[in-house]
């Protein structure tokens, strides 16, 4: 049976869970796509925290900033 490899660079919850690090992630490209990406990633029970976003298009950025305030507060760290 062959067995399942695992990339030196992938990590999975459990890993994240067991020795308590912060996920930092950013959000390039604020529109649909983007901030449903990061709607997901802050949904997880792991500790995960969005700390930069940037997009082409300021009301965009605003308006997916405070979105995502909204629904993860304590999740979000963007100045």
């Amino acid at each position: 049976m062959a067995k399942k490899s695992k990339s030196a660079t992938s990590r999975d919850d459990k890993d994240l869970k067991n020795d308590g690090e912060m996920l930092k992630i950013a959000l390039i490209g604020c529109g649909g796509r983007g901030s449903g990406a990061a709607n997901q990633a802050l949904s997880t029970s792991n500790s995960v925290k969005l700390i930069a976003m940037a997009d082409a298009f300021q009301d965009r950025l605003e308006s997916s900033l405070a979105n995502l305030k909204k629904q993860h507060n304590t999740k979000v760290d963007v100045a």
